[in-house]
Parts: C-alpha cells; structure tokens; sequence
C-alpha cells in the first residue's frame, strides 16, 4: 500500500541512514520514529502516526510504502487497512473451519485479526525475511498474539525436513505457524494443501515477480484443497486513464488458471494514495456477497 505524501517516510528513512535524521523527523506531522532496521528489502522505519479519527496507529514503511500497520491500545488487533477486512470474504467460502496460508507476513495484522476474532481458522504464514518477523514481534504484538492464542507459545524455529540447511524453518505455536521461507517454494515444495491462500507479498510498493502473475497463480492452485479460494491484493497506480490496468492484468492471468475469478474494491482514503482491490479465484463457483464476477 503506497503512502500518500510517501516522500516525507522516504525522506526520514534516507535522511537517517545519511544522518540527518532529525531534521526529516522534524517536517512530519505527528511521527514518532522508533527503530531501522535492516531489511532483505532495504531499510525499514517504525513509526506512529495519527488516522483520520485522531487514533495512533503504527506504521511499517519500506521505501516508500505502508507495509503493514496496527493500532495501538485496545485496538491493536483489529486490522487498519480496508483491504485487511476484505480477506474476511474467504469465510463465506470457509464459514465453519478454514486452513489459510499468507504469503508476505509484513507486520502480521491479518494474522492478529483472524486468529483473534475466529476460533476455528488456523494460519501459516510465510514470511521471507526474519527481520520483519523480529519487527512484528517487537513492535507489532505478534509476541502477544503468539502468548493469547497460540497452543505452543515457546516454540521455537525448527528446520523443515527435506529443505536445504538454513533455507526454511517453521515455529510452531499451534494455530499459528510462523514460517520463515521464500512464499512460491513453499507452496510449491512443502505439501501442504490449504483451503485459503492469501498473496500479500510486496518488495516495497511492488510485488516481487516470482511471486505475480500466471506462475504464481498456478503454484497456489496446486496447493489449494478443492474448493480452495486464492485471494490477491493488487495494488492499482497506472497513469491517468490506465488505473485498473494491473487488476485486470492480474484478473486475466487468474483466469487461464482458475475457473472463477472475482474483484473486491478495498479502498482506504486516509491511508492510500492509490486503490486496494483484492482479487478472489477458485475452480468453485462460490458466491461472495460484495465481490464482483470478472469476465475475461
């Protein structure tokens, strides 16, 4: 999700790894920086900052975009992004029980949301990077998710059996799963079958390529159980007059794959300077009470 006004974070980012930090911190509006970090993907920024209704939220900008946020105080499990919600249309499929894997666990806000509010959903999520792990826990109450929720709280990270040495490992804590691997190969390497597969995967403000398109799409049909759902984010930042040109580039390549392919428009006017849609395939003619059918 692109920041608007993304240069202001960029700029304290930039301006911190330059060390002028104070001075950006300085030219933004209610931030209060807490941490970089080094990351896979660059440096990355902690910061709060204030919503619409005055609320602190908590933000994890890589570059120049959102990579996930969580309120603070009572709220802090409840999603921020509109787009977070929207990925609650899988239960209509799933209504009494679902498997979900997440691909991309960015600051782990879906996970705090759907394990929080739904006793019968059981999560992996499969996160590349451990330091944006570390940041979830330190910085984002995954440590108190794992403490509320989770059937294994001490669990530590085991190494997957048939991997090679060092390249994925899972810390099992029950319901939740923490896996720490490249998100195609797992899907494509670990023999698990899921009934929802989430694709939030972003490098910055775009989507890492192994991780897009018609190849992507099929690893996750392979994963999924019958009836399975495959939800998308996409992100919409054409120029004027081709916005909705990557939802319908995503949406076609869904098609070759999967036999129903539906949009849910998921936007967020305070927190986005571009649109949220979330995309929803399956080889099942399910029925998602706001989503739209897409027709190629």
């Amino acid at each position: 999700m692109k920041l608007r006004h993304a240069w202001y974070l960029g700029a304290v980012v930039a301006g911190a790894v330059a060390g002028v930090c104070a001075v950006a911190v300085d030219a933004v509006k209610n931030l209060h920086l807490h941490v970089r970090w080094k990351t896979l993907f660059g440096p990355a920024l902690v910061a709060d900052i204030l919503d619409d209704e005055e609320a602190p939220v908590r933000v994890l900008v890589v570059g120049s975009s959102y990579q996930s946020a969580s309120y603070l105080g009572e709220r802090r499990m409840e999603p921020v992004f509109a787009y977070y919600r929207a990925f609650d249309a899988l239960y209509e499929a799933f209504p009494a029980q679902a498997r979900v894997c997440m691909v991309g666990g960015g600051a782990y806000s879906y996970a705090k949301h759907a394990l929080s509010q739904r006793a019968d959903v059981s999560m992996d999520v499969v996160e590349v990077d451990p330091a944006i792990t570390e940041l979830a826990k330190q910085y984002f109450f995954l440590d108190e998710l794992i403490e509320r929720h989770a059937a294994h709280p001490e669990a530590l990270p085991q190494a997957v059996e048939g991997w090679e040495q060092g390249t994925a490992t899972v810390e099992d804590h029950g319901r939740l799963r923490l896996v720490c691997a490249d998100g195609r190969a797992w899907l494509e390497s670990s023999g698990e079958r899921y009934d929802a597969i989430i694709n939030d995967a972003f490098s910055g403000s775009k989507v890492p390529q192994e991780l897009a398109g018609e190849g992507m799409a099929r690893a996750v049909a392979a994963a999924l159980a019958p009836g399975g759902v495959y939800l998308v984010n996409v992100v919409a930042n054409g120029r004027a007059g081709e916005e909705l040109r990557p939802v319908r580039e995503a949406a076609e390549a869904l098609t070759r794959v999967f036999a129903h392919v539906w949009i849910l428009q998921a936007a967020d006017d305070h927190f986005q300077a571009d649109e949220n849609y979330v995309l929803l395939a399956s080889d099942q003619a399910h029925e998602f009470t706001d989503a739209m059918a897409y027709e190629a």
